[in-house]
C-alpha cells in the first residue's frame, strides 16, 4: 500500500534512539564529562597522565551498570511481542515518534521474508530486464494482501491513536496541518484509515492492466471507488472540514498546485478557483487514468466554465490563468521559469507571436508584392519579431533558447531561398 503523504514521510524518518536501541555497542560510550578547568601552564605531563587514568578507571566502573541496563531493555524489546514492545516502550518514556518508528521497523522485518518472495527473483540474468511487477497481477494481489495485512496490524498495535504518533512535536503539527487542512485527531485517524482501505482497493484494480491504459470496465469501478472515497469522507467531516481537508489533500488540490505554479494564486483567488475546477475533477478524475474520450470531454467540460473564472479572477488575471494552463503554452511557461522570469513574459511573447503571424499571413495574401518586395516585409518583420522577444526575454540569452525550444516560427517567417543552379 502506498502511504499518503503525510504518513509516508514520517515512517521514514530515522530515529537516534532506534539506533541505540537496535545497535547495542559491545562496549558502551563513557559517560558525559564534567567540564574540564582550564589548563594551566603549570601542570606537568605527570598531571595529565594521573587525570587519564583516573577517567578510564570511571569508564571502567561505569561499564557494568551500562551494560546491564541495555542488556535489560534489550530483553524487555521480544520482535514476537508487539503489544509488549510498545507498552515497555511507552512506560519507559519513550517519546510517540520513537515508538513509532521502532514499531514500524519491527513490523516491516516481521513480513520483509514474505516480501521478497513476492519480488524479483534474485538470480535474474543480467542480459534480461526485470519483469515489471504489474506484468503479473497475481503477485501484485497477492502484495496488496500483504500491505493491507501490515496496514491491520500496525492499526491493532498503535489503536485509534494511531496519528497521534506522527505529530508529537508542533512542527509535524504544522506540517500535517499545511498537507491536509486543520482536522480534529479522531478524525484525523478516520480520514488516514478511508484513504488507506481505498488507495489499497484501487491498487488491486490497476493491477489488472499489466502496466497499460486501464480496461474501461476498470475505469468505471475506479470512478465507482472515487465517489465511494468522497462519500465516506464526507460522511465524517462537517461540510466546512470537508471542503478544507480537499482543499489541502486530493487530485483537486494536487492538480491546482501543478498547473498553477507559475500563475501563483494568492489564497483568495485559490480557494474561488477550488469548487470550479473541482467540478470537472469529479466529473473526470485524472488520478483514475484517461483516454482520448476522457481527455476531450474534460477540455469541454473546463471551456464551459472558463465565463466562471473569469468572474472570480477578472480579465487581467484570468489571461495569465489561461497562459499557465493551455497545455499548447507548456514549453514557453517551462521556459519562462528557467529563465526565472514572470508568466507575463511568457503572456507577452504569447501575444507577440499571435500578431507577428497574423501580419506575416497578411504579407503572404497580398498579390501586389513582388517575390522580392514579400521577402523584404517578411525579412523585416522576423527582425522586428526578435527583437520584442529579445526585450520580452530579458535579453540574447532568452531569444537563443526561445529560438530552440518553441521559437522555430521565427525562422520560418522568412522564405528559404532556392539554392544557386537549382529552378
Amino acid at each position: 500500500m502506498k502511504l499518503p503523504a503525510f504518513l509516508l514521510g514520517a515512517s521514514l524518518v530515522a530515529n537516534a534512539i532506534l539506533l541505540g536501541v537496535f545497535f547495542l555497542p559491545a562496549h558502551p560510550a563513557a559517560p558525559a564529562r564534567a567540564p574540564r578547568p582550564a589548563s594551566s601552564a603549570a601542570e606537568t605531563s605527570a598531571d595529565a597522565a594521573a587525570r587519564a587514568a583516573a577517567a578510564a578507571k570511571a569508564r571502567e566502573a561505569s561499564a557494568p551498570i551500562a551494560n546491564a541496563a541495555l542488556v535489560s531493555a534489550a530483553t524487555r524489546l521480544n520482535p514476537e511481542d508487539l503489544a509488549g514492545v510498545v507498552a515497555w516502550l511507552r512506560a519507559s518514556g519513550f517519546p510517540p515518534r520513537a515508538v513509532a518508528n521502532i514499531i514500524s521497523r519491527l513490523v516491516n522485518k516481521r513480513f520483509q521474508e514474505r516480501q521478497e518472495e513476492l519480488s524479483q527473483p534474485a538470480d535474474q540474468p543480467f542480459w534480461r530486464n526485470a519483469d515489471p511487477a504489474f506484468n503479473n497481477p497475481k503477485l501484485a494481489s497477492e502484495r496488496n494482501k500483504l500491505r493491507r495485512e501490515q496496514m491491520d496490524l500496525l492499526k491493532q498495535l498503535f489503536g485509534e491513536n494511531m496519528m497521534d504518533y506522527y505529530t508529537d512535536s508542533e512542527e509535524a503539527r504544522v506540517m500535517l496541518r499545511r498537507q491536509i487542512g486543520d482536522l480534529p485527531p479522531d478524525k484525523l485517524n478516520g480520514v488516514a484509515s478511508i484513504e488507506q482501505d481505498y488507495s489499497l482497493m484501487a491498487q488491486e484494480l490497476l493491477a489488472n492492466s499489466r502496466g497499460g491504459p486501464p480496461a474501461p470496465a476498470d475505469l468505471e469501478k475506479l470512478a465507482l471507488l472515487e465517489k465511494e472515497r468522497r462519500a465516506d469522507i464526507a460522511k465524517l467531516l462537517t461540510p466546512d472540514e470537508l471542503l478544507d481537508f480537499q482543499m489541502h489533500y486530493g487530485p483537486t488540490s494536487s492538480r491546482m498546485r501543478r498547473e498553477l505554479a507559475l500563475f501563483k494564486p494568492t489564497e483568495v483567488e485559490y480557494r474561488a478557483l477550488f469548487p470550479i475546477l473541482d467540478t470537472v475533477e469529479q466529473q473526470f478524475p485524472s488520478n483514475l487514468g484517461t483516454t482520448a474520450d476522457t481527455v476531450a470531454a474534460r477540455r469541454a467540460a473546463e471551456e464551459k466554465l472558463q465565463g466562471q473564472i473569469t468572474a472570480v479572477l477578472g480579465a487581467e488575471r484570468y489571461e495569465q490563468f489561461k497562459q499557465s494552463t493551455d497545455p499548447a503554452n507548456t514549453q514557453l511557461n517551462r521556459l519562462v521559469a528557467r529563465l526565472d522570469l514572470p508568466l507575463a513574459a511568457a503572456a507577452g511573447v504569447a501575444a507577440i507571436r499571435t500578431e507577428v503571424q497574423q501580419r506575416a499571413t497578411e504579407i503572404r495574401q497580398n498579390q501586389q508584392l513582388e517575390p522580392a518586395a514579400r521577402t523584404a516585409e517578411l525579412t523585416a518583420l522576423a527582425a522586428e519579431a526578435a527583437g520584442k522577444i529579445s526585450q520580452t526575454l530579458g535579453g540574447a540569452r532568452g531569444l537563443d533558447a526561445y529560438k530552440e525550444y518553441g521559437g522555430q516560427w521565427l525562422t520560418n517567417l522568412v522564405p528559404r531561398q532556392p539554392a544557386a543552379g537549382k529552378n
